[in-house]
């Protein structure tokens, strides 16, 4: 009588558990391993060539990044034998107002004030002599003002009619008391106490 054809026994569970995970002694390693390995190595080897080439850039490069810190051809050299720039032009300011007009003189002379400039401040005979001798003691009361002595009020006014030729008498008449007062002046210019400058002497903003 033939024996039976005997089964094979059932794998046990350990086996099974095994089976699931990577045998480290496995000749054979699957080909996500082999994947991954890759991955691995060639990430290295960007790194390694990255951090080469980055040492190598500043070895070379000692001073600061050329395309942040670009060099400029044209430099100012100072050369003592060609001639020193003009001074900056010196004005005569005749500043005028009328009755009531004090405090915007005074506004329009704190905009338009420049040491190296002389200013003649008048308020016509309209305005009560209170108020000009108020003018004359807030200028004189002014620390920069009185430092530098560069701005006079006009004691006794001049006529001053919008319709006529008493506008050109009065800037004459202040042309020439500047002119006894300092010579050290270039440009003559009449400003009314409605007038206010955009910007100073220097160029800065009057705001």
């Amino acid at each position: 009588m033939q024996n039976p054809i005997s089964s094979p026994p059932p794998p046990s569970s350990s086996s099974s558990f095994s089976s699931t995970f990577f045998n480290l002694r496995d000749p054979k390693p699957k080909p996500t391993l082999i994947l991954l390995y890759t991955f691995l190595f060639l990430s290295l080897l960007s790194l390694t060539l990255i951090l080469t080439l980055s040492h190598s850039t500043i070895s070379t490069h000692s001073g600061p990044d050329p395309f942040l810190h670009p060099t400029h051809t044209h430099r100012l050299v100072f050369d003592p034998h060609k001639p020193s720039p003009p001074p900056p032009p010196a004005v005569a300011y005749l500043i005028s107002g009328s009755r009531g007009d004090a405090a915007r003189v005074l506004r329009l002379l704190h905009a338009a004030y420049h040491p190296l400039n002389i200013y003649l401040l008048h308020l016509d005979p309209a305005a009560p002599h209170a108020e000009r001798e108020h003018l004359a003691v807030t200028v004189q009361s002014h620390p920069i003002f009185k430092a530098a002595q560069n701005v006079h009020v006009v004691g006794k006014p001049d006529f001053s009619y919008t319709k006529g030729s008493s506008p050109v008498s009065l800037r004459l008449h202040a042309a020439s008391v500047l002119l006894r007062l300092s010579r050290d002046w270039d440009w003559f210019v009449s400003l009314s106490a409605d007038a206010y400058p955009l910007v100073t002497q220097d160029g800065m903003s009057c705001e």
